[in-house]
């Protein structure tokens, strides 16, 4: 389970109804181990997304204002249509609507249990990933940035109860073909972040991943970068 995925369930569990403020996650967690997941949207902008879960169809209403409501529906029709840009890492779907607001479902490997199902939606470019590593004086050194829009995404946002989250980008890598963990890495003002490998096998892989950052009406998507070693 994820820490976002572990917010979204205690904020449940506090209200006692399936209902979450829409503005602490950035990117929406609608689901664990879900197949066959399906998006509309309809004329206002509200979406619905589908998706089955153990054997059971699932619903979750994702509105314009308001809150996100898991087992909502949308009152009107699909007006929206399949795209095939932007290019998304663990895309599922992707759909625009009316205003030019792309929607988009994606995927999100945890690292214990089934992935998530992630609601995105927004205007013009999506979230911006870059990552690089270099060798340093006694290790690896692994930077980057994280931006959207062309600005720095924020460092954090209200989760329910009104605590702040702090966005992280986090690090692993891939040694004998499997992921390890090397840990999360806060993103700064500025939308850069760093961490410094000491020692160690460089590894075959480095991957970075950052949740789409909430930004208004706006869950940006995720983003995943994979480079070489240095």
């Amino acid at each position: 389970m994820t820490i976002r995925l572990l917010i979204a369930k205690l904020a449940l569990a506090v209200v006692g109804l399936l209902v979450v403020a829409p503005g602490a996650l950035g990117s929406v967690s609608v689901g664990s181990g879900a197949a066959a997941p399906k998006l509309r949207v309809d004329a206002k902008g509200n979406a619905e997304v589908s998706y089955t879960q153990g054997g059971v169809r699932k619903t979750v209403l994702v509105p314009v204002e308001g809150a996100v409501v898991y087992g909502g529906m949308l009152a009107g029709g699909d007006v929206s249509r399949a795209v095939s840009s932007p290019k998304l890492p663990y895309l599922k779907v992707l759909r625009s609507g009316p205003g030019g607001w792309v929607y988009a479902l994606q995927t999100w490997p945890a690292r214990t249990g089934p992935p998530e199902l992630r609601f995105s939606r927004w205007q013009g470019a999506p979230t911006k990933l870059t990552f690089t590593a270099k060798r340093a004086s006694g290790g690896i050194s692994l930077t980057g940035k994280v931006t959207y829009a062309g600005k720095p995404i924020p460092t954090s946002s209200a989760a329910p109860g009104g605590v702040k989250v702090r966005e992280y980008v986090f690090i692993d890598q891939q040694v004998a073909g499997k992921w390890k963990v090397v840990g999360g890495v806060t993103v700064k003002t500025n939308g850069t972040y760093e961490h410094m490998l000491y020692g160690g096998q460089s590894g075959d892989r480095f991957r970075a991943s950052v949740a789409g950052p909430n930004i208004g009406a706006v869950y940006a998507p995720d983003m995943v970068r994979q480079i070489p070693p240095p």
